[in-house]
Formats: structure tokens, sequence, C-alpha cells
């Protein structure tokens, strides 16, 4: 994972230094799925925010449909870690 993410986050900095809209959000959203898969779903949620804006902005309907299913595996991910917390005291 650290290999695709050293190139991902080089991609998304030169996407973002030429105006490549499209190119910046696709690295974004490949980035939270890094994330996702490592449980870092805050930093997933940031990601997938950001390239969502982009790929609207892009009128990208790939990417906007591959996005909206890593906000859907981000929302399992958060559930299942609610799940597995310990519960509240009252």
């Amino acid at each position: 994972y650290e290999d695709a993410r050293r190139h991902l986050v080089e991609t998304r900095e030169l996407a973002d230094r030429c105006g490549y809209d499209w190119l910046a959000a696709w690295s974004r959203s490949q980035l939270a799925t890094l994330d996702l898969a490592s449980g870092q779903l805050e930093e997933a949620r940031t990601l997938l925010d950001d390239s969502l804006t982009l790929s609207l902005t892009t009128h990208d309907s790939r990417n906007v449909s591959l996005i909206l299913i890593e906000f859907a595996r981000l929302a399992l991910a958060a559930r299942d870690s609610r799940r597995r917390s310990p519960p509240e005291a009252n």
C-alpha cells in the first residue's frame, strides 16, 4: 500500500499544480480507498469530499459513481467500528 500511496500522492500533487481536475479527483478517490483499507476513516472522508467536489465540476459521472461507492464503503466501515466499540455507560 505504501508504494501505491506514494505514487498517488505524487499524482495528486502534479494534478493540483497543473490544474488537471479530473486526475486530481481520481487520485483523491484512490487515496481514499487506501485509507479505508487501512482504517483511516476521517482521512478517507476528507479525500472523498474533495474528490466529489472536483468530479462534479468536471461533470465526470464515472468518477462520481466510484466515489459514491466509496462513500457507501465508508459508511459501512464507520458503522462496523461503532458496533465493535464498547457500549457507552448510562
